[in-house]
């Protein structure tokens, strides 16, 4: 019974793996070993061979990744990749794959820019050679999140190179706000609704409801006043906002279907988030009441509550680690330091490897944790989150902005913009979103840095 239970393990291929990456991968992978591996596909006119039965190109794949040569089925083994010995996993993964020569030509077109691509910047300025490769590793059925490279070159000095191939580096990245603060500086959050705070939060629901009844329709209005009367504003706190479900019996488990917005809702912040999403047709004037609500938000939340949580905390814990430059932008040392260069690498994504992103005319390359420890005294953190309390046209949503700069030997190397705000008008949980801009020659700063220290 054990042993067949192992079978049905080994004849279940991960259904993260689809087919269409199968061909993809290993054609690349393919290319990266031998520049003309698609030339008679592509060029030569033998696309008809493959045509009238695509199941021989995948075939082709398939043997040649169970022949003992450069191409390999690979597995992580203490942080190092290997080949697998257990080549009874090709077989079932290999079982099903829908491929199409007629419908997909344009893949193999794709695979082989990606593989040039690969092979003119990887190792620049000098061009990878097919003969500089001892093996390529395919990951396929033993990626995990741990490891999830599809492809690992190992060169001929041992050295090896994770990537991930059709996939661009991820500069936009989003999380909570509480967790990103839990990692910067303990225990602000709870601060940010400390009873110091709280009053901040509650004028921040009344105002919004005020612009809302200020500005609706006559249609919007009677459907806000179901909820809550307009007369009853002063006495909404920011909790109690959040609990204020439809007052008719008949709607209290399900919701009232809104026909205008074909959706059934059950609390009041359901209904406005709706409105404020299709303010367009619920209300008067929505330009000026984004302006009415922009001007609450950066005075109240973004000035009174965020900013001032953020200096106290910052003072609180790390005075001595916090410098102010005559730029007004401040200076991270010490233990302030460290968080932020945390906070910025878990952003990045890096890992124990340096991860290289691939696609047709781009490879970014992020470098290991490594680098970050080994390097901490020659870079630099500098920040700012001074809120200007106007409204900025440009600025739709007018969020809390944090703009952090790290610096290699003192140059810019990178550019993080945080941006603070809700999800809506309005949520319980605020919204932390990334956008990390790396300078043009971010690459080639770090691999001359770490040439240097060899």
């Amino acid at each position: 019974m054990k042993d067949f239970k192992l079978f049905l393990e080994k004849a279940t291929p991960p259904a993260t793996h689809s087919n269409k990456n199968l061909v993809k991968e290993l054609t690349i992978s393919m290319l990266l070993l031998n520049e003309g591996f698609l030339d008679r596909i592509l060029d030569m006119g033998l696309k008809a061979r493959y045509t009238e039965n695509s199941r021989v190109f995948v075939n082709d794949l398939k043997n040649l990744l169970l022949k003992k040569n450069r191409l390999k089925l690979g597995k992580f083994v203490e942080g190092r990749c290997q080949e697998d010995p257990d080549l009874g996993k090709i077989n079932s993964l290999f079982e099903g794959v829908g491929f199409s020569m007629e419908e997909e030509f344009n893949l193999l077109v794709k695979c082989r820019s990606i593989a040039r691509n690969i092979t003119d910047k990887i190792l620049a300025p000098e061009k990878l050679d097919p003969a500089m490769i001892k093996s390529v590793f395919w990951l396929g059925p033993n990626k995990t999140p741990d490891f999830p490279e599809d492809i690992v070159i190992e060169l001929e000095d041992s050295k090896q190179l994770s990537l991930l191939l059709d996939k661009s580096f991820s500069q936009k990245k989003s999380s909570s706000f509480q967790k990103f603060t839990d990692e910067l500086i303990p225990q602000q959050t709870s601060d940010l609704f400390s009873p110091d705070y709280m009053s901040g939060w509650d004028k921040l629901v009344r105002n919004m409801m005020r612009i809302l009844f200020k500005w609706a329709t006559s249609d919007t209005k009677a459907l806000l006043s179901k909820f809550i009367s307009e007369d009853r504003i002063d006495d909404l706190t920011f909790f109690k906002y959040f609990n204020i479900n439809h007052p008719d019996k008949r709607f209290q488990f399900l919701g009232e279907h809104i026909l205008q917005f074909d959706k059934n809702v059950k609390k009041l912040s359901e209904l406005v988030n709706l409105i404020w999403k299709n303010k367009d047709k619920c209300l008067t004037d929505p330009q000026k009441a984004c302006d009415d609500w922009c001007n609450v938000r950066i005075f109240l939340l973004n000035s009174r509550i965020l900013e001032h949580t953020l200096t106290q905390s910052l003072i609180k814990h790390n005075p001595k680690d916090i410098v102010k430059l005559k730029s007004n932008m401040k200076l991270a040392k010490g233990l302030a330091k460290m968080k932020f260069l945390k906070t910025i690498v878990e952003k990045l994504g890096s890992t124990q490897r340096d991860m290289y992103f691939s696609t047709t005319d781009e490879l970014f390359y992020l470098p290991e944790r490594k680098f970050f420890r080994d390097n901490f005294s020659s870079l630099d953190i500098l920040f700012d989150y001074h809120q200007k309390l106007k409204v900025e046209p440009l600025d739709e949503d007018n969020d809390f902005k944090i703009l952090i700069k790290l610096y290699l030997d003192k140059k810019i190397l990178l550019t993080l913009n945080i941006d603070v705000g809700f999800s809506g008008m309005i949520s319980e949980k605020l919204t932390a979103k990334f956008k990390f801009t790396p300078i043009s020659n971010f690459a080639y700063r770090i691999k001359n840095k770490t040439q240097k220290e060899d």
